[in-house]
C-alpha cells in the first residue's frame, strides 16, 4: 500500500508480462483513507481501463463490472500475442466464423435454448510457414444441448459448453486454448489443439510413394 492507494501486479505464468491494478482508496468526503471498504476506483494502469465503486451492487456498476473484467481478458490476449511476436513462434486465430450465424461477431441468439452454433477456426503458426488449418468446434449452452438430446448421451466430444453467447469473451476463451497448445513446432501443437477442436486433416492418411 502506498499512502491512499494499493498496487495489485497481474503476473503471467509463462511469459514475463503484468498488469498492475491501481485502487484508490478514499472516504465519501474524499480524504485519503487506508480503510478497503473505501475503494473508490480502479485502473490498469497506463491502458486506459477503470471501475468506479460509486454505484456498487447497482445494475449499472455490475455492467460495468463486466466490461472492466472483459477488458482485463482482451488486453491479456493482447499481450500474449506481442511477446510471443517478441519472443518465439507461436499458434495464431486467424480466423473464426459460422456459416450457420453469420455474421458471428453480431449473432444475438434470442433464448439459451437457441444458443447453439457451429464454429470454424483458422489456426496456424505466427512465422505463417504452415499457413492455416481449419479447426471445428461446437459452441452451446447447456439448456440448448438437452434440446437437442436423442437420447442418454447428450454430448461426446468437441463442444465448448457456454454461459451465454458473447463473442469477445468466446474469442479469448478460444485464444487461452491456444495458448495451453502452444508447442516448439506446428506437429506438436496441431496434435494439442485436437484435444479440444476437430481437424480438418485427422482422418486423413498419408501413404508414402
Amino acid at each position: 500500500m502506498e499512502e491512499e492507494k494499493i498496487i495489485w501486479k497481474l503476473l503471467h505464468a509463462k511469459q514475463a508480462l503484468h498488469v498492475e491494478l491501481l485502487f484508490f482508496l478514499f472516504d465519501h468526503l474524499g480524504r485519503r483513507t487506508e480503510k478497503l471498504a473505501d475503494i473508490s476506483r480502479v485502473d490498469a494502469t497506463q491502458k486506459g481501463i477503470g471501475l468506479h465503486f460509486g454505484k456498487i451492487n447497482s445494475q449499472e456498476w455490475k455492467l460495468d463490472l463486466k466490461d472492466f473484467v472483459q477488458k482485463l481478458r482482451c488486453l491479456r490476449s493482447k499481450f500474449i500475442e506481442s511477446a510471443m511476436r517478441k519472443y518465439g513462434n507461436h499458434l495464431v486465430l486467424h480466423d473464426m466464423f459460422s456459416t450457420m450465424t453469420d455474421p458471428l461477431d453480431q449473432w444475438r441468439p434470442r433464448t439459451l435454448e437457441d444458443t447453439y452454433t457451429a464454429i470454424d477456426l483458422s489456426i496456424g503458426m505466427s512465422d505463417g510457414e504452415k499457413g492455416s488449418n481449419l479447426f471445428y468446434v461446437k459452441v452451446a449452452t447447456p439448456e440448448a444441448l438437452r434440446r437437442r438430446a436423442k437420447g442418454f448421451l447428450i454430448v461426446d466430444r468437441r463442444v465448448m459448453v457456454i454461459e451465454k453467447f458473447d463473442y469477445e469473451l468466446l474469442r479469448s476463451s478460444i485464444e487461452g486454448i491456444l495458448e495451453k497448445c502452444d508447442r516448439d513446432n506446428w506437429d506438436d501443437s496441431c496434435l494439442a489443439l485436437q484435444r479440444y477442436f476437430a481437424w480438418e486433416y485427422e482422418d486423413y492418411i498419408h501413404e508414402n510413394s
